[in-house]
């Protein structure tokens, strides 16, 4: 539909050479109190911690995206606009935070947990995410939740110390936030 087709916009809007002021926009639209403008942002926010780069048309402006586009844009902004680690993490939140979205923002993240077994620059970089994305107590559980039932998955378990990996930076205490 049309909300799904200007999300995938914003999306690219996203790679593009000014993420700072999509990201703006996006928090913006999550604020709102109307319905549409909020679903909009949740799908902004699904589609950028999901969608590969590659799959994204027209990056010749964002040549230093080149070496991450087999990772979903977020993470390759993270790698990218570390200036925007922050606020990326702020959206990643609102939207897990939100019933509406929960499922796929978990699903995406299981997706990097699983890849962070081939990628272990990408396994970092998740695990300098992950503590900014859970904030609080709740937060932090549901993501240590996530990581014990990809290592006991019976079909397709995580090897366990990219699963220990994962909890160690969602552990409290110092040291576990970036920057």
């Amino acid at each position: 539909g049309l909300l799904e087709d200007t999300a995938y916009s914003v999306v690219r809007l996203l790679a593009g050479p000014a993420p700072g002021t999509v990201v703006t926009r996006i928090g913006r639209w999550l604020g709102d109190g109307r319905a549409s403008r909020r679903d909009l942002g949740l799908l902004c926010v699904v589609g950028a911690v999901s969608m590969r780069a590659w799959a994204l048309w027209g990056l010749e402006d964002r040549t230093e995206l080149e070496p991450y586009l087999s990772r979903p844009l977020v993470a390759a902004l993270l790698a990218v606009e570390p200036g925007e680690r922050h606020r990326l993490a702020d959206l990643v939140r609102f939207a897990l935070d939100n019933g509406r979205s929960r499922d796929a923002v978990l699903t995406a993240l299981t997706d990097w947990i699983r890849r962070g077994e081939r990628d272990t620059a990408l396994l970092e970089e998740l695990c300098r995410f992950l503590p900014l994305v859970a904030a609080d107590e709740p937060g932090r559980e549901r993501l240590r939740h996530l990581a014990a039932r990809l290592e006991r998955d019976p079909d397709e378990s995580v090897d366990p110390a990219v699963t220990a990996r994962v909890r160690e930076a969602l552990a409290p205490g110092e040291g576990n936030t970036a920057p």
